[in-house]
């Protein structure tokens, strides 16, 4: 069961104490740092075209109790406004999940070679193991999360489902989440060191009547 913990109260036997948030205030505590991947576009945070967008598109019946943005609403952000006024493009939202192709064989396979690509005698330890699961995971529940708000194109646009381990889910804009797939694909190619094996999206040759979209898997 997790429950708020106060620095300098008792700690069990049986109790794991550990920071979930980055917080300057914190800073200075000795627990271990627990990365939580959460993000929730708000309407607060949106430019004043964004939200005239949205008030321009809400409907009498809308519901404006909550500053957290409805799917509905996330969607409109996929439309851009010409120079007549006219908002114009398609409000959908996409849903990209991913997860690392074939991590299964590179645990029980991959890690049982050495650098010079000859088969381990000893095999792998768990140090090497365990390693390379916090690394993997850490890619995606701290560095994925702060991509996406470090980047101002995908910044309050994005809805993190869940990710973490070796996958992720995240909603948003349609035309958004195309590029976000191409920009996760290289920031974690690059953050394995070009690994050839390690990867979650594979490049495909299209043919020349298809368009990028219609080739997006």
């Amino acid at each position: 069961m997790l429950e708020p913990f106060e620095p300098g109260n008792p700690i069990s036997d049986d109790d794991y104490v550990f920071c979930v948030k980055d917080m300057s205030e914190r800073a200075l505590l000795h627990y271990p740092y627990q990365p939580l991947a959460t993000a929730l576009p708000q309407y607060h945070l949106l430019d004043p075209a964004q939200k005239n967008l949205i008030h321009k598109a809400a409907k009498d019946d809308d519901q404006w109790d909550s500053d957290i943005l409805s799917f509905d609403q996330l969607a409109l952000l996929a439309m851009q406004e010409s120079s007549e006024g006219k908002y114009l493009g398609v409000p959908l939202n996409a849903v990209l999940k991913g997860d690392v192709d074939n991590l299964g064989n590179i645990f029980s396979l991959g890690l049982r070679y050495n650098r010079n690509g000859r088969k381990s005698d000893q095999g792998f330890s768990i140090t090497q193991y365990a390693t390379l699961s916090a690394t993997i995971d850490w890619f995606f529940s701290a560095y994925l999360p702060a991509l996406i708000d470090a980047t101002p194109k995908y910044h309050n646009k994005v809805y993190i489902v869940y990710t973490g381990g070796d996958d992720f889910c995240l909603i948003g804009p349609w035309n958004l989440m195309l590029d976000l797939a191409i920009d996760l694909d290289r920031q974690f190619k690059a953050y394995c060191g070009d690994h050839p094996d390690l990867h979650f999206l594979r490049s495909a040759q299209a043919p020349a009547w298809q368009s990028p979209h219609q080739i997006c898997h």
